[in-house]
């Protein structure tokens, strides 16, 4: 069955990403969270987390979990997570929201 893929930074844009989900699945769709955080912060429960979308980047989880150099980190997770949404097979429809570094970010995935 495909899914409706909620996908943002969870680490500062969790509790917003968590109701959009919430919204999809109340009309009875299913849906998957994709965390997109580069930072340390927790970004609370998801369904994929970040260091499991960095280890489709071809340098491993290592060159996208840089720690200080944020244009770095995010450039690598939008790499991350386009060879990510690569691997799956039930996506049905695909939403972010956040900023302009998660529309970075997302927009490399829904190309």
């Amino acid at each position: 069955m495909v899914k409706a893929y909620i996908a943002g930074t969870c680490d500062t844009k969790g509790a917003e990403l968590r109701y959009i989900k919430g919204l999809i699945e109340a009309v009875g769709l299913e849906t998957c969270l994709v965390d997109l955080g580069t930072g340390k912060g927790d970004g609370g429960p998801v369904d994929v987390p970040a260091a499991e979308v960095a280890t489709h980047h071809q340098g491993g989880a290592g060159a996208v979990l840089l720690g200080d150099d944020r244009g770095r980190a995010v450039t690598a997770m939008a790499d991350a997570f386009a060879q990510f949404v690569r691997t799956r097979g039930d996506i049905g429809g695909m939403i972010g929201a956040g900023g302009s570094g998660n529309t970075a970010l997302v927009a490399s995935g829904m190309r």
